[in-house]
């Protein structure tokens, strides 16, 4: 009897069992369910020769449902009659005395039905005593908010799936491998544990409450939150974030793709913390980054070896890492997913397989949605390829109508992005901060590709990592070099050492500040070389390695590669944490002004508000509101021209229309103003309504049916071809 077969002859203690551990797991994972916590940092010390005598409202409008709330306040106090405050609206709904001599008290408020709008804030005596607020913690331990129910909802469904999945797995094999066809073989269920070990052990900074800080990770968050806030309100797709900048618009989905960053989004809407909502997020790409090397390793090699040696180098990649952990760069993190898609690719077209050209479509299309820059950076490569390989283009038809149909797929199912940002870019004078002359660093010296390990701050020299860098040592084994299948893979380690080469001082990058301007940094052509690389290696070692001592060598390269890693994983893990217990999302967080126009001034913004800005002296804002991407206001002015700058960003696709006193609406003209807000002019009208929404434009509309009606007919192609498939299969 097999082991199988034992199994399944103890099915219903099993089964007894295992919804023992689901209600157990289901009962870990709602306890909380109904709790509600909310740690908000103060930190704000008063001095009597500085802070007047006053009250102080200390925090944004806090939402509260029904429910009972206790408010923990932390600080010091030393004087007589200083108060704390809370208004719910603009009245005064509670009011205490602060205790002297206590680091910490404690106060009750209770939510009618409905959400009330609570502040916290203080009454200053103006004493010389001490008085300081650290920080403030609501709970409450029975009320519902949506976010949490949908949260634990979640999380409920994936557990009950995967145990589900499990049993079915268990109890009916035959009916599990017929579903899931190859994916079922005990080799692929190996390998995706395979898949999963890496993924975890490259991960395991994350597995912390702290938020692991990268450069430009606090960005990237706020562009998740962006979209998140959009979708709410909406919008979709999504080209203006809302929440960013006070709810102005700030029009980054023009130009930075974020058609990744709607998982996240998702999770949010879901309810997910946006700090374990950014983790589970690049997880996810570590994931389908070792996925997609393998793949690309094993398509080239011809075997699943080097498949498994290049998920390995892949995920342990220095650079890669410094991306995700360092830099924080989620852009060129989700490019490792496509770029191996590209190589695999032109490997197979140029191999005598033109039919393979889809996989350069995939790959490119994900590129265009992943990294303007690296798209840049891999079209050049493309580019200076193709001129390599020009007599052979020229010779044979079939390879030159397969690159047209990657090329002619890639624009298709892309237009939606890049026709938009193109509009928007020749239409409206933004900011970008891509001149040469603001590159932060200059190219990386040579001797830093070959660090062991390097410190992450200014002058940054990222490296590539000893198991990568040195892959060339293959090409030195006896024999390999008559083997007609390492022709590819030494062709694959030429382009990866090019592209260090183009990183470094090494390379006259003076005589080619045009290139400079666009790609900032020199070292992003590693983003390059390590794919190539990592191919190579892959692809040459198994000629030189017996298939007995392939799981030997694998786990002594899994070993090494990890150890070689771990300067930067540990650093992460132990050094670059900030404590994520009241940590807050900056709304002003911009990327250095980026994508806004030129004349627009995010300090300007933040102190702006929602006023509206007027050319006569004399206006009056009789009422004002902010929807969305709306803004209406009444009006009383004196002049017969006025210009109006409403506080919305400008970006093409604004349009505004005003009514009179006498009811009659009128469609207005939109142009950036002096700060580059959403501009009006107004003539002969001294008191009426004026009203400016986002509509999009005919641009936008077309290139999103343009995408549409493209994916539509794929999906209806691809039906029907397996269709025909499985009814060929029927007759014969």
């Amino acid at each position: 009897m097999s082991i199988v077969q034992k199994i399944a002859s103890k099915k219903p203690a099993i089964i007894f069992i295992a919804s023992l551990l689901i209600i157990f797991a289901l009962f870990i994972i709602n306890k909380d369910i109904f709790h509600y916590s909310n740690v908000i940092l103060i930190g704000r010390n008063f001095d009597h020769q500085i802070d007047s005598k006053q009250r102080y409202i200390l925090t944004e409008t806090i939402p509260l449902k029904q429910g009972t709330y206790t408010f923990l306040i932390q600080g010091r106090n030393q004087g007589q009659n200083n108060q704390w405050v809370l208004w719910k609206d603009e009245a005064v709904v509670q009011s205490g005395e602060f205790p002297i001599e206590s680091d910490h008290f404690e106060i009750r408020y209770d939510v009618t039905p409905g959400v009330e709008n609570i502040r916290f804030g203080v009454y200053y005596d103006q004493s010389p005593d001490e008085f300081q607020v650290d920080e403030i913690t609501i709970t409450s331990e029975f009320v519902f908010y949506k976010d949490s129910l949908l949260r634990h909802l979640t999380l409920s469904l994936l557990v009950c799936c995967l145990f589900a999945g499990f049993l079915f797995r268990l109890f009916y094999p035959g009916k599990y491998r017929r579903l899931l066809g190859n994916f079922a073989r005990p080799e692929n269920e190996r390998l995706l544990l395979f898949f999963i070990l890496l993924t975890i052990l490259v991960s395991f900074p994350f597995f912390q409450k702290d938020y692991i800080k990268g450069d430009d990770s606090t960005f990237h968050i706020g562009r998740i939150e962006g979209i998140k806030a959009s979708l709410e309100a909406g919008f979709f797709p999504v080209r203006i974030y809302l929440f960013t900048l006070n709810d102005y618009g700030f029009g980054a989905g023009f130009f930075y793709p974020d058609q990744f960053l709607y998982f996240p989004a998702l999770l949010r809407l879901l309810g997910f913390d946006f700090i374990v909502t950014y983790k589970i997020f690049i997880i996810v790409l570590h994931f389908f980054s070792i996925v997609s090397i393998y793949y690309a390793a094993a398509k080239i090699g011809k075997n699943r070896f080097s498949g498994q040696v290049a998920a390995i180098l892949y995920t342990f990649s220095a650079y890669r890492l410094i991306d995700v952990y360092y830099r924080g760069a989620v852009g060129e993190v989700l490019v490792f997913i496509w770029i191996p898609l590209i190589i695999l690719g032109l490997v197979s077209v140029f191999s005598g397989k033109p039919e393979k050209w889809p996989f350069i479509a995939i790959g490119l299309t994900g590129l265009v949605f992943s990294h303007i820059i690296s798209t840049l950076l891999c079209g050049i490569f493309i580019l200076v390829f193709l001129l390599l390989k020009l007599p052979r283009l020229i010779r044979e038809k079939a390879l030159r109508i397969a690159l047209l149909k990657a090329g002619a797929v890639t624009l298709l199912l892309t237009t939606f992005f890049w026709a938009p940002m193109l509009e928007q870019y020749f239409s409206v004078n933004l900011t970008f901060n891509n001149s040469a002359a603001d590159m932060s660093q200059p190219p990386i010296p040579l001797r830093s590709i070959f660090a062991l390990d390097t410190v992450w701050e200014p002058p940054v020299q990222p490296y590539v990592g000893y198991p990568t860098v040195l892959a060339f040592l293959l090409c030195f084994f006896p024999g390999i070099l008559r083997k007609k299948e390492s022709r590819i893979g030494r062709l694959l380690l030429l382009v990866g050492y090019i592209g260090i080469i183009l990183s470094t001082d090494l390379f006259p990058w003076e005589l080619f500040h045009f290139i400079l301007q666009n790609i900032q940094f020199t070292w992003r052509f590693l983003i390059l070389s390590i794919p190539f690389l990592t191919l190579g290696a892959a692809v040459l070692l198994p000629g030189i390695i017996q298939p007995k001592q392939q799981r030997w060598v694998l786990l002594l390269l899994m070993i090494s590669c990890f150890a070689f890693s771990w300067p930067i994983l540990s650093n992460t893990a132990y050094e670059r944490r900030i404590e994520s217990r009241g940590y807050k999302l900056e709304r002003n967080r911009i990327s250095d002004g980026k994508y806004i126009h030129v004349n627009a001034d995010k300090e300007f913004i933040d102190k702006n508000q929602n006023t509206v800005l007027s050319s006569d002296p004399s206006f009056i804002n009789l009422a004002h509101e902010r929807n969305k991407l709306t803004f209406s206001f009444d009006f009383e002015v004196q002049e017969d021209r006025v210009e109006f700058e409403i506080p919305l960003l400008f970006y093409k696709g604004y349009q505004a229309e005003l009514t009179d006193a006498a009811g009659n609406t009128i469609p207005l003209e939109v142009y950036p103003g002096l700060h580059g807000f959403t501009t009006v002019t107004v003539n002969g009208v001294q008191r009426g309504h004026i009203s400016v929404a986002y509509k999009g434009t005919p641009i936008q509309k077309t290139s999103d049916w343009v995408t549409f009606l493209t994916v539509l007919f794929f999906i209806g192609a691809g039906v029907k071809k397996k269709y025909w498939s499985r009814k060929n299969q029927a007759l014969s």
